[in-house]
């Protein structure tokens, strides 16, 4: 069983420590972790209500943002989407009884290349416990990662003007030599062996270094061109994907002309497929929040469902994977 740090304040308390706080950050007499009053239990959440009285539901599980392995979010910013976040849902619904069916509700231009593959395999674990249905319903962005994730699906369906594909693997190793020359600055470098520096941002890569991570990209995108052969009939081959799988995006119609998606639906229409695929003629609709929940119906995204501040120097710019690594990303 999961255990989940609870919480005895409400935002609307915390919001009251901090401000009580604030003349100690201001001031810089006092380093305060604030951290435990943010943490709140995950809870179900109904989206929408059965017809009948039957106890019967249909789970969303939401795969949104950039997927990252950073468990960054609170109630003070925004949270994107981690295994960790993943996996706790997905022990509720194990743990309860009543879920009959289950639908990923994708929008994310991917992330991490580990992160999407834990979460593609958490559910694949999940499926085969289980035994539940489980629907992708791909909404406004389902690339790269997102993609990687989605084929975890029995079916996989796409919203009308949906964007997915660009199947990949990107590595991003930024380089500063030239602003260091212009600025004066350098830095004495002391390693054990001659690759030990290689992602250095004050190190240009050998024609060596430049071999040595294209193998490693090129090994991470056969797995990405695993995962898609695996679930998608269309593809017998690693060979037969790969003029599919250079990188570029595609429409829903494209995508599915391609094989890469089963349909194109709107969100309602596919979670009454997959209450026929599970033998439900009713059942409500819930998802699974932290922090306090708003009105909401079946496209609310509730990890954002709390109140937020803005707090002086805080680094948004951590939130986005900019730094050196492997990504399934698309990012313009």
């Amino acid at each position: 069983m999961t255990t989940v740090a609870r919480c005895d304040l409400t935002p609307y308390r915390a919001v009251r420590a901090i401000l009580l706080l604030l003349p100690l950050f201001i001031s810089g007499c006092a380093t305060v972790d604030l951290s435990f009053l943010f943490d709140e239990e995950l809870r179900q959440y109904e989206l929408q209500p059965a017809a009948g009285r039957t106890r019967a539901k249909v789970a969303v599980v939401d795969i949104s943002g950039i997927i990252t392995s950073e468990t960054i979010g609170s109630f003070l910013v925004d949270a994107d989407c981690t295994p960790e976040m993943v996996t706790a849902v997905l022990n509720q619904i194990e743990q309860d009884r009543h879920v009959k069916a289950v639908v990923l509700r994708i929008d994310s231009p991917g992330g991490e290349v580990t992160a999407s593959d834990i979460i593609h395999q958490e559910l694949v674990r999940f499926k085969a416990r289980t035994g539940l249905p489980v629907y992708t319903a791909m909404m406004g962005l389902a690339c790269s990662g997102g993609c990687y994730i989605a084929m975890a699906g029995d079916r996989v369906f796409a919203h009308p003007t949906t964007v997915t594909g660009s199947i990949g693997v990107i590595a991003r190793f930024p380089k500063l030599t030239g602003l260091a020359d212009k600025v004066g600055y350098h830095e004495v470098i002391l390693q054990s062996g001659g690759m030990k520096s290689s992602s250095h941002p004050l190190v240009e890569m050998s024609p060596e270094m430049i071999a040595i991570y294209q193998k490693m990209i090129d090994e991470m995108y056969g797995r990405f061109l695993d995962v898609v052969v695996d679930a998608r009939p269309a593809y017998a081959d690693r060979a037969a994907l790969a003029p599919v799988a250079d990188g570029r995006i595609y429409t829903a119609s494209q995508a599915l002309e391609l094989g890469l998606i089963d349909d194109i639906d709107y969100l309602p229409n596919v979670i009454r497929a997959v209450m026929r695929q599970a033998g439900l003629d009713d059942a409500s609709v819930v998802t699974y929040i932290r922090g306090h929940a708003v009105d909401s119906n079946l496209y609310s995204q509730l990890r954002n469902a709390a109140p937020q501040i803005n707090l002086v120097n805080l680094d948004l710019g951590a939130l986005a994977p900019d730094g050196p690594g492997f990504f399934y990303l698309w990012k313009p």
